[in-house]
């Protein structure tokens, strides 16, 4: 019997597991716009900064061997059919929030993210993270990501100042 159920105690989960890929989605059936809104709806973007996130061009493409491809710099998305879903995504448009962070403000991202990275769902976050991939250990560009694809609205307050247009407390 698992210890958890034993005691009564839930086992601690991510809020957003990672999605089973999908390969019955092609380019031509994969309806990227109901995707977007569902990331929208369920990472509880604020609407108040929907316009942006629905400005980003995300193309539906076979082009990279990744599951997606984000060019901060001009908005631009690639992300395989396969893999069209609202995780894979929200870990892409972190990338965008990120890159809108002055360099203070990254620095101070990754001196917060100390703070809190030994906190239960942090850890979890992590482990996830090595699994993985375990060269992304260290790319704090990385941690950022998958801090807000796995944790979304449930990451430590302190943290959410770093994710701009994706909290209403910051913009």
């Amino acid at each position: 019997m698992c210890f958890a159920k034993l005691f009564g105690k839930k086992p601690l989960r991510l809020p957003h597991p990672e999605e089973p890929v999908n390969y019955l989605y092609t380019i031509e059936n994969t309806d990227i716009k109901a995707v977007i809104k569902e990331w929208l709806a369920v990472w509880q973007v604020p609407e108040i900064f929907h316009w942006y996130w629905l400005d980003v061009d995300v193309q539906v493409s076979i082009r990279y061997d990744y599951p997606a491809v984000t060019f901060s710099e001009t908005r631009e998305m690639f992300i395989r059919p396969e893999w069209a879903n609202p995780g894979v995504l929200s870990h892409e448009n972190s990338h965008i929030s990120y890159s809108l962070l002055t360099q203070e403000a990254k620095a101070n991202f990754e001196e917060s993210y100390k703070l809190f990275k030994d906190t239960s769902l942090i850890k979890l976050v992590t482990e996830y993270n090595m699994k993985k991939n375990s060269a992304w250990r260290d790319s704090i560009i990385e941690i950022h990501a998958d801090c807000y694809r796995y944790l979304g609205s449930q990451l430590p307050d302190s943290l959410k100042a770093f994710y701009p247009r994706l909290f209403s407390s910051i913009g």
